[in-house]
């Protein structure tokens, strides 16, 4: 999962910033791209960067959209960039999908991937917009309210890993939420709040550094469960599981997402989701397959140990 700040990071942030993770890039918009100057393009140049079209600026500033800016910006950035935000209308689902139609002909020409504006309303006939979009090779920008994103982002990450897109969550500021896109599955996430505060910067920053340890720790799990079921694969296709949480040895709790994750089928869905929902605590996490046979994941809350696998 990459990391953008919507904003040219001051010396201080930015030094905070590559302590922990050396990839930072950087979201440019109409707005940002006036502050780069000779003495700040190299960080451009160091890791990259993708182009918003500025419209949340805009807009919450009482402003019309910039659309001389934003070609302004594009002719002049994007031939490097990782993609291109294409113009919407804040909080109007409908008119943002009337602004794909006008606007996407006329991005193609810049040869980049493009995203779409998720707004609220997006989930509406069960995301058929999202999955449109998706299969047609544009990526999501998951904008809209918070509640908006915390009630959809998981199903727009997952519609966009099953047809091999881009998700991308805006106004991230806080490590809760980083750890949500990490758990969502989100491909990369933005914030202005890392460019302007050092507290900011170093518990961002941190965050995604120990995420990407703990997603290490646990593909090499997955891939030596592979290597020693290759067999038996349909472990990873469970038709069924369960999870419990334990704060105590005889203490058992259910929770609520049982349903969510029926769905999604993948044993390591469940085992990222629900190490980010319960931290601090022993998680036991049953599963059946379709052939009745039985795994048991136990996730415990010391940091350095992940993941724990027995088998019957």
């Amino acid at each position: 999962m990459k990391g953008y700040t919507s904003a040219v990071p001051n010396k201080e942030c930015w030094d905070i910033l590559n302590k922990y993770c050396s990839d930072w890039r950087m979201l440019l918009s109409p707005a940002s791209v006036r502050s780069i100057t000779k003495s700040n393009r190299w960080m451009l140049n160091k890791n990259g960067y993708a182009i918003d079209n500025g419209v949340y600026a805009d807009w919450s500033k009482g402003r019309p959209f910039n659309e001389k800016g934003f070609f302004k910006l594009l002719n002049e950035y994007a031939k490097n960039a990782d993609w291109i935000v294409i113009p919407d209308a804040v909080g109007d689902f409908m008119e943002t999908c009337k602004m794909f139609m006008l606007w996407y002909p006329r991005l193609i020409q810049y040869k980049k991937p493009l995203m779409f504006v998720a707004q609220d309303g997006i989930e509406q006939n069960d995301y058929a917009t999202v999955r449109s979009m998706t299969k047609r090779g544009v990526g999501i920008f998951v904008g809209g309210t918070t509640e908006f994103k915390l009630e959809h982002s998981s199903m727009i990450a997952k519609i966009c890993r099953e047809n091999k897109a881009q998700c991308h969550i805006g106004r991230v500021n806080s490590a809760k939420r980083v750890r949500m896109c990490f758990a969502w599955g989100a491909t990369s996430f933005d914030g202005s709040g890392m460019s302007r505060f050092s507290k900011t910067a170093d518990v961002v920053s941190r965050q995604l550094m120990n995420l990407r340890r703990k997603a290490t720790v646990l593909d090499k799990w997955l891939k030596g469960f592979l290597k020693k079921y290759k067999d038996d694969m349909h472990f990873l296709d469970c038709s069924e599981y369960m999870c419990w949480t334990r704060s105590a040895p005889d203490e058992r709790y259910w929770n609520d997402y049982e349903d969510r994750f029926l769905e999604q089928g993948r044993l390591l869905d469940a085992v990222l989701k629900f190490r980010s929902q319960f931290r601090g605590q022993n998680i036991e996490i049953d599963v059946f397959n379709h052939l009745g046979k039985f795994t048991t994941i136990w996730i415990t809350p010391q940091e350095e140990t992940y993941v724990q696998l027995d088998l019957f």
